[in-house]
């Protein structure tokens, strides 16, 4: 405890690692290795005061839970950290009024990056609505480049008929903002 109070420490995509791993061997390997990792950050260490884990992935599914005890999992469906996973109506005021940006601005912000909803909060999208900010309130889909697409064409590949014919369906509608990656050269 350099100044006299515990750590917090924050691990953001713990699972990034995993999303482009295809062999057993080696994601046994990476596990072996990260884990030790986890277990002194979280599990043995007196100097935490508590750590903060994102990711995609339910950690049991990445045998990281076994690496420490007192977790306690919140997904989007957990009313715990509903606001937690994005910008709230009033943080995104607060925002528009801090950057000194004009309050009519929040109508485009709310056309363009409100389209989350985890249990009873609507939130909007932090990564697009800080770029909007530094852009000079320039509306774009800023989304399009938050994954590298790995898992997302993991996901179409392993989608049956029915939910690929409904994606392709959505994507065709008028007014649709959806980049489906069979339109891509």
């Amino acid at each position: 405890m350099c100044f006299g109070q515990k750590t917090v420490i924050l691990v953001d995509e713990y699972d990034q690692w995993v999303q482009n791993v295809r062999s057993t061997e080696l994601f046994e390997s990476l596990v072996g290795a990260i884990r030790p990792f986890m277990q002194q950050t979280f599990k043995f260490n007196d100097y935490i005061q508590f750590g903060f884990v994102t990711g995609i992935m339910p950690m049991a599914k990445t045998s990281m839970l076994s690496s420490f005890n007192n977790a306690s999992i919140c997904s989007i469906l957990d009313e715990r950290g509903d606001e937690s996973f994005g910008f709230t109506e009033g943080e995104v005021s607060r925002l528009l009024e801090e950057t000194g940006n004009p309050p009519e601005k929040m109508d485009e912000i709310r056309e363009w990056y409100d389209g989350y909803r985890f249990e009873d909060a609507e939130v909007y999208n932090p990564y697009s609505v800080m770029l909007y900010l530094q852009t000079r309130c320039r509306p774009e889909a800023y989304w399009n480049n938050m994954t590298g697409g790995g898992l997302s064409k993991d996901l179409l590949s392993s989608m049956g008929a029915r939910p690929l014919a409904e994606l392709r369906r959505l994507s065709e509608e008028e007014g649709s903002t959806l980049d489906p990656p069979w339109t891509s050269a």
